[in-house]
């Protein structure tokens, strides 16, 4: 178990994301609990429209208790809204992630094993 408090930031950038979005969070949640004391997932609704709070609403409360959303106003540059969600972190640790490597969330403990090594930033690029 990780003794660090981790922030992880996301970006709803896709209407497509809503739909998976109940899954993921209780999948990347379960995960977290596992191997983090204290962690957050904050969540930034570049969407414009359809807030995913009914979405939330049906994520397990062990989980949805360390969910925060910023709705932002409009839709904005992607990022800006990085930058809004890494301005809401408090973490000690903060990570970005996107949706697809919710389903790969051991890369989260292998890229906290990394800032242990003495790195101070780390980061995965996948191929599109």
């Amino acid at each position: 178990m990780n003794l660090s408090f981790l922030s992880v930031v996301s970006i709803l950038h896709d209407g497509e994301e809503l739909y998976q979005l109940q899954k993921k969070l209780t999948h990347l949640g379960q995960y977290l609990l596992q191997n983090f004391k204290d962690f957050e997932l904050i969540l930034v609704n570049n969407l414009g429209v359809n807030p995913p709070e009914e979405a939330i609403e049906k994520v397990p409360i062990e989980v949805r208790k360390h969910i925060h959303l910023i709705n932002l106003s409009s839709r904005s540059n992607r990022n800006f809204a990085i930058l809004a969600g890494l301005d809401r972190a408090n973490g000690d640790y903060s990570i970005v992630l996107e949706f697809p490597f919710y389903e790969n969330s051991a890369f989260i403990n292998q890229l906290y094993q990394k800032t242990q090594e003495g790195f101070d930033l780390v980061y995965l690029r996948g191929i599109e």
